[in-house]
């Protein structure tokens, strides 16, 4: 009785390790074709069964198949620390590509600091260099909008000060107006009575 658990036991291994040995030969299959979509689901079924490696080429079909947020999850799932290194690595290289900067340098840096590699240090470097690049054109586009946004309020003082000049020299011109009315009222008035006392 137990030789038939044993041989059963014996067939279901040998029989997810035959299921393993295809599916990632079909997986690798998939990968070198560039079929990354394919690859993925492949891959997918593997690193279901927590095998870490196939984790790690779960990512990479990811990263090839354009699918960086994808990728990064995949890399960041990675604790065996014979991958973490590269894992790290290619961590930040999603980042990057998806364009998570700040990211992408905490996981290069992360990366350096378990082992030293010139392609990471290259990787990290590169950025830092990007990340101070955008940063100073974000402050250069900072202190344009703020000249602009000056410009615009002196722009609209200087109308509301044109505005009230041309108030107040319309109320200037209608208080002459006025007065000349008044002045022209009176010499009216006086040559009227003047008119008048000629007559009598």
């Amino acid at each position: 009785m137990k030789r038939w658990w044993i041989l059963l036991f014996a067939a279901v291994t040998l029989e997810a390790g035959i299921f393993d040995f295809w599916e990632l030969h079909e997986a690798q299959k998939a990968y070198s074709q560039k079929a990354y979509d394919k690859a993925i689901a492949h891959y997918q079924k593997l690193a279901s069964e927590g095998k870490e490696d196939a984790l790690f080429n779960l990512g990479d079909s990811y990263y090839r198949a354009g699918k960086y947020a994808e990728a990064a999850k995949a890399f960041a799932k990675i604790k065996d620390p014979k991958l973490k290194a590269e894992a790290l690595h290619n961590l930040g290289n999603s980042y990057a590509k998806a364009g998570k900067i700040d990211e992408a340098i905490k996981a290069y840096e992360a990366a350096m600091k378990i082992k030293e590699d010139p392609d990471t240090r290259y990787n990290l470097e590169l950025l830092k260099k990007e990340k101070a690049k955008r940063q100073k054109k974000q402050q250069q586009q900072k202190k344009q909008n703020q000249s602009q946004q000056k410009q615009k309020e002196g722009g609209k003082k200087q109308q509301k000060q044109n505005k009230n000049a041309k108030n107040q020299n319309a109320e200037n011109q209608s208080g002459q107006n006025k007065k000349r009315e008044n002045q022209i009222g009176k010499k009216d008035g006086q040559k009227a009575q003047k008119n008048q006392k000629q007559s009598n």
